[in-house]
């Protein structure tokens, strides 16, 4: 069920604006704690530089009271953005307080412990020494005024981000309308195409590359989707055909005999007639129920062991008869014990579909000669016809299911299914077949195919 609202747009959104406020809210934290970790480094350091600065002027002189005054009003007085106050107990002296702004309150009760930087409070540190002549030092450094200037600060910060996030969300505004409104464009030509036969326009302005290859290959499904339905026009055309001529036979026939009353002899051979228009009929559905099941399977051709020679002669006589009905005279010449390993339907579909279409384009009174012979390898059948021949630049295509070349228009008709599936039995036996010209007109098919371990797994039709 389509969430409603839930668009590309809206994720594009969603995506930018999420992307865009973490970021912000990762760098305003990374920054904030590196500027007040550095504000309190820089507050440490400040403090033991003048602790030590303070020692060497003061062990360098009488160490007196006046003299510790002196110094920490002078140090007090070149740090305006800071206020000093000091604690010193001389060796040996009573300790001097210097405190002019109220800061060694803000000292533990007993003092510091321990020589270092010491951090009090929020911008408050203090820092302890003792020096090589027994003075203790201790100082306490207010940095208020520059943990407040360093506020003003991440206040900037704050604002330049909140800037960069509204210009996130513009950008992602922007290109989630470009996306939005490329994809609607594909698919506004998708809703106009009317029929597959139509091309499809799909029109867009410097598209991003993965935008173009959807238009691209939609453009490609579309062609696949035509050359389908040109297949299926074509195959049910072809099957039209193909059903046609036997049931025209067969209801003509019918009709000739119906007219008046006959001789049971006539009725018998009428009876005849039909019953090879029957077989016509039967071959033509078994050619393309073979065509439906190469075009799905996958599974092993059925491989079995027999003399090709024998299975030929126990169908000659069907074929012969066809060959009475054509009026053309049909010729075996036929060599034993040729046994071979493979799919017997297919192989023997194949070679009644050649001896059938040596008939089909055979005039009256023609011969048509079928030839098997074979050495230890392999199995040859030649069909020989003297119809009006294939030309050179169909030899290749007439193996095309339903293919129509351009002597369609003149003596022959047509291929239909019977060449495609001799192709599909030649090549899952791993064979070969050729079409050669006969001198003094017509074609010659020579079908090749191993003896043994020839058979291979489905390939359908038109594979290689």
């Amino acid at each position: 069920m389509k969430s409603p609202g839930w668009t590309l747009r809206n994720r594009l959104r969603l995506t930018f604006g999420l992307l865009s406020v973490g970021l912000v809210v990762a760098i305003g934290l990374v920054s904030t704690w590196w500027l007040g970790q550095g504000a309190l480094d820089q507050l440490a350091a400040l403090s033991q530089e003048e602790v030590h600065e303070f020692s060497v002027l003061f062990d360098t002189g009488n160490r007196s009271d006046e003299l510790a005054k002196s110094i920490a009003l002078q140090l007090d007085a070149e740090h305006i953005d800071v206020e000093l106050g000091w604690r010193v107990k001389p060796a040996g002296a009573p300790v001097y307080v210097i405190d002019p702004h109220g800061l060694l309150p803000r000292l533990p009760a007993g003092g510091l412990q321990d020589d270092g930087p010491v951090h009090l409070e929020r911008g408050v540190v203090a820092f302890g020494m003792t020096t090589q002549e027994g003075t203790r030092v201790e100082l306490v450094l207010d940095g208020m005024e520059l943990v407040d200037r360093l506020r003003g600060f991440e206040w900037a910060l704050v604002v330049l981000l909140l800037g960069a996030l509204a210009l996130g969300c513009s950008v992602g505004e922007f290109a989630s309308r470009r996306v939005a409104a490329m994809l609607a464009g594909v698919a506004s030509a998708v809703r106009a195409q009317r029929d597959a036969e139509s091309p499809l326009e799909v029109l867009l302005e410097h598209p991003p590359e993965e935008v173009r290859e959807v238009a691209e290959e939609l453009q490609r499904m579309l062609e696949r989707i035509r050359a389908e339905n040109e297949s299926a026009r074509v195959m049910t055309a072809g099957l039209a055909h193909e059903l046609r001529a036997p049931i025209q036979n067969l209801i003509g026939e019918t009709e000739v005999c119906l007219m008046s009353e006959r001789e049971p002899a006539e009725y018998a051979g009428v009876l005849g007639e039909q019953l090879g228009s029957l077989h016509e009929l039967a071959d033509a559905v078994d050619n393309l129920l073979a065509l439906c099941r190469d075009r799905q399977t996958t599974e092993p051709t059925r491989a079995e062991r027999f003399d090709l020679t024998h299975e030929i002669e126990l169908r000659s006589g069907r074929w012969r008869r066809s060959a009475e009905r054509a009026g053309v005279d049909l010729r075996f010449e036929l060599g034993g014990g040729l046994a071979l390993d493979g799919d017997r339907e297919a192989i023997l579909r194949a070679v009644r579909n050649l001896v059938a279409n040596a008939l089909s384009v055979s005039p009256v009174g023609a011969a048509v000669e079928v030839c098997l012979r074979g050495d230890a390898k392999s199995v040859e059948l030649t069909v020989d016809d003297r119809g009006p021949g294939i030309p050179a630049t169909e030899r290749t295509r007439v193996f095309e299911p339903f293919y129509r070349g351009a002597s369609a228009a003149g003596k022959r008709a047509g291929y239909g299914l019977g060449l495609a599936l001799v192709r599909a039995a030649v090549d899952a036996h791993r064979g070969s077949v050729q079409i050669e010209e006969r001198s003094g007109g017509g074609t010659r098919f020579r079908l090749t195919l191993p003896r043994a371990g020839g058979a291979t797994p489905h390939q359908g039709l038109g594979a290689a």
